[in-house]
């Protein structure tokens, strides 16, 4: 008898083979329970993995124990000084067989609810989308500046969203975001085509004139499908009572529409004038352009001028939150345990003036997981859905987490919903067209990134052509690429070299490609960063094969990547790195 077979009858005959066995049953069973009570008490995941790890390090403990020690029923001893007793023995494994057949039968069992709940989740989600189709369905169109010199947009449109935002807080409409609907802007379109295109039932229009500290608004709410008003009202008012507009017109619609809101009544709040007016001024400039440094700045300026003079208004203190946030991530502008305090002390003092607005317990949330408090950003979260449920902005926000956490079907339903009730953001189809690249369905993908409009039309002209390689339309992906500017242009041709196999020519350019002029206004547009830089290489050495340098360049990337974890976890070109150990 070889030393082996010797080595393995002392294992069977001390039972660490069904020891360690039962060990693994048992441990299923713990990890299924775990799973499906966790959620209960919304408990973070992370619990859950430590667990795993628990149960993994103690597996091989609890070998050594069964080899070492023997568990009689009553008594543990060494077992080199335990007789071997057949009968003992006999009743031992049968006990063992036992334990592994019944826990393993708990498991499974377990295994099959936990399923089925987890499709009952899609299926609510999915459930959720479908009844997106109901009656009660709303868009807000811009609302017309009626001053001389056609200069008070901002208050028009600041109008127009703010009672966007009282609506947005009801459970059970359908209300598109005015990113969508504010790009029927000047347009000869019709109510009936504009409220068929964005599937709505109902459409919000009106006019506004700001003169001194007054204002006036005519708004009326129209029956796309009759094309009657149902409702008008013209509101001539102090500025300082604006949010008596709102929560009138939120009031009424509701009453038309059947819709249940938020108990809030704002009616009896004022606003400063100056502080209102600098608040929808800095918020026009982030709606626009708030990923540009220059906007930032001066948004962030206007807004603590706001707050100067009024630092009771909760949506200011929200917008002082994005502001600082983002020079304090985006832009290195404050140093970044300052800059996440400053934030959050601005989010907190919003939800205690409104603590039905989504937006203070967003950015506690975000806030929360860049300073790596995972608890706090757990628990903001689940609060800000709670508040937001039928708002994109809260959709997106939840689909980031999901994807920060790596879980890309979870986000899928959110991102999802998200462009839903967003039709025409360009973010969100760019977005859901990178879901269905991820999930190999490039013709849906195709479909989302047709409903990109012009502002991103190089990227959309991207991602186009990266589907058309992805499909093997090689002759189409090289008209698209062609349109592209340098950079963009350079990153996509090397991909569809590497998709032609033409891998020698590919590696050339790719060495032309690390050494794009950082000077070059095409670097600094689609780059910005040596950290984005990187990652796109990494990307390149991941499709060409080339695993060590795809992952050098993702760690020379790891500054922006620990920010954008988002997007690391939805990069289908990375997919090959995934199953490297």
């Amino acid at each position: 008898m070889s030393q082996f077979e010797k080595y393995w009858k002392e294992l069977q005959r001390r039972h660490v083979v069904k020891a360690g066995i039962a060990y693994l049953a048992i441990a299923w069973v713990i990890t299924e329970v775990a799973t499906a009570v966790l959620p209960l008490f919304k408990i973070p995941e992370v619990f859950l993995k430590w667990l795993v790890v628990l149960l993994a390090v103690g597996f091989p403990i609890w070998l050594i124990l069964a080899w070492v020690y023997d568990f009689s029923w009553g008594s543990i001893q060494k077992t080199e000084d335990v007789p071997f007793d057949a009968e003992v023995s006999r009743k031992k494994n049968l006990g063992l067989n036992r334990v592994i057949i019944g826990g393993l039968a708990i498991a499974v069992i377990l295994l099959l609810v936990n399923t089925f709940r987890l499709s009952d989740k899609v299926d609510t989600l999915e459930d959720e989308f479908l009844a997106m189709n109901f009656t009660n369905s709303l868009a807000i169109l811009p609302f017309e500046d009626l001053s001389p010199k056609q200069d008070q947009r901002y208050f028009s449109d600041g109008l127009a969203r703010s009672i966007y935002s009282r609506l947005a807080r009801s459970k059970n409409l359908k209300l598109i975001s005015p990113t969508s609907s504010f790009q029927y802007r000047d347009k000869e379109v019709s109510i009936e085509v504009i409220a068929e295109e964005l599937d709505v039932s109902y459409v919000l229009e009106g006019s506004v004139q700001l003169f001194d500290n007054r204002y006036r608004a005519s708004i009326n709410l129209v029956d796309s499908q009759e094309g009657t008003t149902i409702w008008s009202k013209t509101f001539d008012d102090s500025l300082e009572n604006v949010l008596n507009t709102y929560d009138e017109v939120a009031e009424n619609v509701g009453a038309f529409l059947d819709i249940t809101l938020t108990s809030t009544d704002v009616r009896k709040k004022k606003v400063d004038p100056e502080a209102y007016l600098l608040y929808l001024k800095a918020d026009e400039l982030l709606t626009k352009e708030a990923f540009s440094k220059n906007s930032v700045i001066t948004a962030d300026s206007l807004i603590k001028r706001s707050l100067v003079i009024d630092a009771d208004y909760s949506p200011s203190q929200s917008k002082l939150a994005q502001t600082t946030f983002h020079k304090t991530i985006y832009w290195g502008l404050l140093e970044r345990p300052l800059g996440l305090a400053i934030a959050k002390e601005a989010a907190y003092k919003a939800i205690d003036l409104d603590p039905e607005d989504p937006w203070g317990y967003i950015w506690i949330s975000n806030l929360s997981w860049h300073d790596r408090d995972f608890s706090t950003y757990q628990e903001f979260l689940d609060k800000s859905i709670e508040k937001g449920q039928n708002h994109p902005d809260v959709a997106m926000y939840q689909g980031w987490c999901y994807r920060r956490t790596n879980r890309v079907e979870d986000a899928y339903f959110y991102d999802k919903k998200a462009a839903i009730l967003d039709p025409k953001n360009n973010e969100y189809n760019a977005q859901m067209a990178n879901h269905e690249m991820y999930r190999g369905t490039p013709e849906e993908a195709t479909r989302w990134l047709n409903n990109m409009n012009s502002e991103w039309l190089e990227w959309k002209t991207l991602d186009l052509a990266m589907l058309k390689i992805f499909r093997g339309d090689f002759q189409g992906a090289e008209i698209a690429i062609s349109s592209l500017p340098p950079y963009l242009k350079d990153y996509a041709h090397i991909q569809l070299l590497v998709k032609n196999r033409k891998l020698e020519q590919a590696q050339l350019e790719l060495q032309g490609f690390i050494g794009f002029d950082k000077k070059d206004s095409n670097y600094l547009n689609y780059a910005a960063t040596e950290y984005v830089h990187y990652w796109w290489i990494a990307d390149l050495y991941s499709v060409l094969g080339d695993k060590d340098k795809a992952f050098s360049y993702l760690n020379q990337a790891y500054p922006e990547i620990k920010d954008y974890i988002e997007s690391f976890f939805m990069d289908y070109d990375l997919i090959p790195l995934h199953d490297d150990p």
